[in-house]
C-alpha cells in the first residue's frame, strides 16, 4: 500500500466534475462534490498517522480548490511521498501557486487534454483557458506527474508526451491554447522523473544514473529534438527492467 484513494467530484464527460460555475447550457449543475470537506479532512488525517499519503481525485476547479483546503488545514507531509491530486483537470490561476508552497504533486494525464477538447469547450467555455495549463504549472514550480490514466487513454506514453506537446488530437490542426505547451524534453521529464518524485523514489528511479533501478528504453531517435508530430511513430528498439532486457530488436545484440 502506498497512499489512499480519495475522491473529491466526477468526470467531465458525465458533468460531474465539481466547478465554481455553472456547466454551459445547463440552470444549475456545477458538478458532484463526492466527498465533503470535513470527512476528507478526516481521511487525510487517519492516512498520514498511518504514514500515508493521499491521492485525491479532482477534475473541476472548485474540487481541486477544496482539496488544498483539506491539504492546508491538515499537517503537511514532511516524509515522501508527497498527497497529490489526480488530474487537475481545471484549476483557478490563484490556486497553482498553493499547489507549489503545499508540495502537493499535480498527477497528470496529458492524453485527456487532446481527447476532451470539445467537451472543454461545450461545457466549459471561456474558462477553457485553465485547463489543462501544463505550462503554467511547471513554470510555477509545482511537480508535473504524467501518466495514462490507462484504460480511460491508452497506456502508451510516447502518445502521452505528444499530446502535452502539441495539445491537439492526433493528425489535427486544431490546437487546445498552444500557451500551454510543453517540449518534448519537458513532457519526458515528467514522465520519468515527476512519477519518481510522486512515488518518492526520487534518489531510486527516474534518472539514468549510478544506483538508480535500470528501467529504460532506447528509442531509434532522440525525442527531444523531434517535431511533438513525430514523436507517435518512435521506435521502441529495445526495454530494460531492473538491468535486465525484456525486449530487444535482433539489430542491437543484446
Amino acid at each position: 500500500v502506498v497512499g489512499i484513494k480519495v475522491f473529491a467530484d466526477g468526470s467531465l464527460g458525465s458533468q460531474t466534475a465539481w466547478c465554481f460555475h455553472r456547466y454551459r447550457g445547463s440552470q444549475d449543475n456545477y458538478g458532484v462534490n463526492v466527498t465533503p470537506l470535513v470527512d476528507m479532512k478526516r481521511v487525510i488525517r487517519r492516512a498520514a498517522r498511518l504514514g500515508f499519503p493521499c491521492a485525491v481525485h479532482g477534475i473541476g476547479d472548485r474540487a481541486v480548490a477544496t482539496i488544498l483546503d483539506a491539504f492546508e488545514s491538515t499537517s503537511r507531509r514532511k516524509v515522501p511521498p508527497p498527497h497529490r491530486i489526480e488530474h487537475v483537470q481545471l484549476i483557478r490561476r490563484r490556486d497553482i501557486p498553493r499547489l507549489r508552497r503545499l508540495g502537493v504533486v499535480a498527477s497528470v494525464q496529458p492524453s485527456h487534454c487532446p481527447s476532451d477538447i470539445a467537451l472543454v469547450r461545450r461545457y466549459w467555455g471561456a474558462r477553457s483557458r485553465n485547463a489543462y495549463v501544463f505550462r503554467s504549472l511547471l513554470e510555477a514550480g509545482v511537480v508535473l506527474a504524467f501518466g495514462s490514466d490507462a484504460p480511460i487513454e491508452p497506456l502508451d506514453p510516447l502518445g502521452g508526451m505528444a499530446a502535452a506537446a502539441r495539445r491537439a488530437a492526433r493528425g489535427s490542426r486544431d490546437v487546445f491554447h498552444p500557451e500551454q505547451r510543453l517540449t518534448p524534453a519537458e513532457a519526458l521529464h515528467a514522465f520519468t522523473v515527476g512519477p519518481a518524485m510522486a512515488a518518492g523514489q526520487p534518489a531510486e528511479r527516474g534518472w539514468l544514473l549510478p544506483g538508480y533501478a535500470a528501467d529504460l528504453v532506447i528509442l531509434r531517435d532522440d525525442i527531444s529534438r523531434l517535431a511533438p508530430s513525430r514523436l507517435y511513430d518512435t521506435p521502441v528498439l529495445a526495454t530494460i527492467l531492473a538491468g535486465k532486457v525484456v525486449f530487444a530488436e535482433p539489430s542491437l545484440g543484446l
